[in-house]
């Protein structure tokens, strides 16, 4: 199952699983995409109600990318347009309670990285790689702590996590395998997420 997938199947729980005692009664809110773009996917939700994903154009050539991560804050169906890294494509995967945000950003040359936007949700941080072109976040403790894959020096993805504040991520894969990584994300500060390899 993906990351994505996992996402969408836990949301899809969360959000229609009876209640015991209580009458079934469940109202959808359609999430809007932003300007100019034809759809949006959620793909995470915090304890407040805040959640995260990207708007996609069926149209290229719309000025911020075909794919763009934005935030609907708790209560709105509007989108806010998270910043962008260099590159036209970023996508958001991951929102803690302290509204801190995870995804891909794409750089000025071409390689998706992964990022952190921070309230108010301008340009992201860049958290690097593991020495190769590309790394990817998952999810965010509400400690700070990301999880996700990166790069090494031969190009393999190895499951990487970044401590809070941290630009440079730790190698949680010393086999040099690529394997699937899996977040169970950790919602006590002070604890680290729990990694599936």
């Amino acid at each position: 199952m993906t990351f994505r997938n996992a996402v969408i199947s836990i949301m899809g729980s969360l959000c229609f699983a009876p209640v015991a005692g209580a009458a079934s009664i469940y109202t959808v809110t359609e999430l809007a995409a932003l300007a100019g773009f034809g759809s949006s996917t959620p793909t995470g939700i915090n304890d407040n109600g805040q959640v995260v994903g990207y708007s996609t154009s069926s149209i290229s050539g719309t000025g911020s990318g075909d794919t763009q991560a934005v935030l609907w804050l708790a209560g709105s169906t509007a989108p806010i347009e998270l910043g962008i890294l260099g590159g036209s494509y970023t996508t958001a995967t991951g929102i803690n309670n302290n509204g801190q945000v995870v995804g891909s950003a794409y750089t000025s040359g071409g390689y998706y990285h992964a990022v952190l936007w921070q309230s108010p949700y301008g340009v992201p941080t860049d958290l690097g790689t593991l020495g190769g072109n590309s790394s990817k976040a998952a999810g965010i403790s509400n400690s700070g702590q990301v999880v996700g894959e990166a790069d090494s020096g031969n190009g393999t993805p190895h499951p990487a996590l970044w401590q809070a504040g941290a630009t440079t991520a730790t190698d949680l894969d010393t086999a040099e395998k690529a394997v699937a990584c899996d977040w169970h994300g950790s919602q006590q500060a002070g604890e680290s997420p729990a990694i599936t390899l």
